[in-house]
């Protein structure tokens, strides 16, 4: 199988590193400047989603490994119901602020505190280390994709063939796979 990866960002490196460990050998197509940053420096594991709450929780393990994790904990503050009620789902994580980050608050803000979830594995990271470290293996391309046309992907005027094609651009990317062996696109 050959695997094309458009996009050089948190998402695309992420996929690319993730073939490579499986010893496949994915293209990375980058267009214009190579990696990039966005999406990646905060690594939280705060969501009430539990499908997202377990992906934030093997993100970290994974992250972890790669670059130094440089734990901060993390707190998020509602000052609505609605929003006190979403914190209240999160798995894990203290609900009260930790008191030497409330005595940071003015009395007047802390008076609007309804509800805090305080995540003390938080971390963050330095993202272009993180992005250094995911490409590191890996072929990247630098160029502009033009067109696909069946099993091959056109960049500057050059044919690169694949069996899929993941796609993983933009700023909030939707990883789009197109497999030459079913067809049609998968997302």
């Amino acid at each position: 199988m050959k695997f094309v990866v458009l996009g050089a960002g948190i998402a695309g490196l992420s996929v690319a590193h993730a073939l490579r460990k499986r010893s496949y050998e994915p293209l990375v197509i980058a267009s214009g400047h190579c990696a990039t940053a966005n999406g990646a420096g905060i690594v939280s594991s705060q969501f009430w989603q539990s499908d997202l709450y377990a992906h934030a929780i093997r993100s970290q393990e994974i992250i972890s490994e790669l670059v130094t994790a440089n734990r901060c904990g993390m707190v998020q503050i509602a000052l609505n119901g609605a929003d006190a009620q979403l914190l209240s789902l999160i798995p894990d994580g203290a609900l009260d602020l930790p008191k030497a980050l409330s005595k940071q608050f003015c009395s007047k803000f802390r008076s609007r505190i309804i509800a805090s979830h305080f995540a003390e594995n938080d971390f963050w990271i330095e993202n272009m280390q993180l992005l250094k470290e995911l490409s590191n293996g890996c072929r990247i391309k630098e160029a502009r994709p033009e067109k696909i046309e069946g099993s091959a992907l056109f960049c500057n005027g050059e044919r690169v063939e694949f069996s899929h094609l993941i796609i993983a651009t933009g700023a909030d990317p939707t990883l789009i796979v197109y497999s030459t062996e079913n067809g049609h696109l998968d997302w």
